[in-house]
């Protein structure tokens, strides 16, 4: 038994562990959207709040001193495989669904007649097409460096060397894609594409334009700024200010075809061959389940590793 411990922690050490549920993080409650045209400044407040599994439940914004009036005011309920949003889009009564895949991801948005549907590949967004549109995103080692419109208009990123990992939806990249259903993104439903945080645009080809950044001891945004129009050419500056709140996190990853996804304390496991194994271990490297059966009940909150067939997991719940 022993012998067995000690290889199997061997080939674990030679695979990426990823993080894969139930690891608190910081989540934006509270974002202040500064613009400066000509001599007009406008701010706009959003307000956002999750329930106790990390899932957003609210999503509220409008302009400063305009609490009473609010542009969106969504509540969202969680399905196994649609999300309900109700509530106002863009000052309007509206019933959206939203429809997820096997990973949590969304492929289809519906609000009466508008339909966008989303494409992945490996979890990353690859388009989205609207009823007479179409958006794609392209990358190169991993990072989003352009989004391309249907109509040939692009939005290109660039990076510095000092690179960080990005924590929040970025505004030069949503609203120019999905503005009315940002809550979509903040709800971490359309992934991660943006996987840096880019210090440059080139907005339809008007120039390049720097993106600064001020980040807390966490890592997380407190302000990004920049000397142009993110969401809009005609601004001369714009202003994002963070506010967050500590929340669980729960989030699938695809690995060769393979998605694991935690709800609570059982574990579903899709992609699998019919001849594949499910082996289940502690922390310490003791085999605790061994099974062909794509669904596992954890014993407990914990660390654990999972293999299937020849790939490696490690999952914090």
């Amino acid at each position: 038994m022993f012998g067995v411990k000690r290889l199997f922690i061997t080939s674990v050490l030679t695979v990426i562990f990823v993080n894969v549920v139930g690891a608190e993080e910081f989540k934006p409650s509270r974002i202040v959207h500064t613009q400066a045209e000509e001599s007009d400044i406008t701010q706009t407040i959003t307000e956002l709040k999750y329930d106790d599994s990390g899932r957003l439940v609210k999503f509220i914004e409008y302009e400063a001193g305009d609490e009473a009036d609010p542009q969106f005011n969504i509540d969202l309920v969680w399905n196994t495989n649609e999300v309900f949003a109700s509530g106002l889009v863009d000052y309007d009564e509206a019933n959206v669904i939203i429809y997820l895949n096997s990973c949590g991801l969304a492929t289809e948005i519906v609000n009466g007649s508008e339909r966008i549907t989303f494409s992945y590949a490996n979890n990353n967004l690859e388009s989205m097409a609207y009823d007479e549109d179409m958006v794609y995103f392209s990358y190169a080692d991993n990072e989003l460096q352009k989004i391309g419109y249907g109509y040939g208009e692009s939005i290109e990123l660039s990076y510095g060397a000092d690179k960080r990992e990005c924590t929040v939806p970025l505004p030069v990249v949503w609203y120019n894609t999905l503005y009315y259903y940002r809550f979509a993104v903040y709800a971490g439903l359309l992934g991660q594409p943006d996987k840096s945080y880019p210090t440059e645009y080139n907005r339809y080809g008007d120039g390049w334009v720097n993106i600064d950044y001020t980040f807390n001891k966490d890592g997380n945004p407190t302000k990004i700024y920049s000397a142009g129009g993110i969401t809009h050419s005609s601004f001369d500056s714009e202003e994002f200010v963070y506010e967050y709140t500590q929340t669980n996190s729960v989030a699938c990853i695809t690995m060769a075809q393979k998605g694991i996804v935690v709800d609570g304390t059982s574990l579903r496991i899709t992609g699998m061959d019919s001849t594949e194994f499910v082996s289940l271990y502690d922390i310490t490297g003791r085999l605790l389940i061994m099974t062909r059966s794509g669904v596992i009940d954890l014993p407990a909150e914990g660390i654990y590793i999972v293999k299937v067939g020849e790939q490696v997991y490690k999952l914090k719940i």
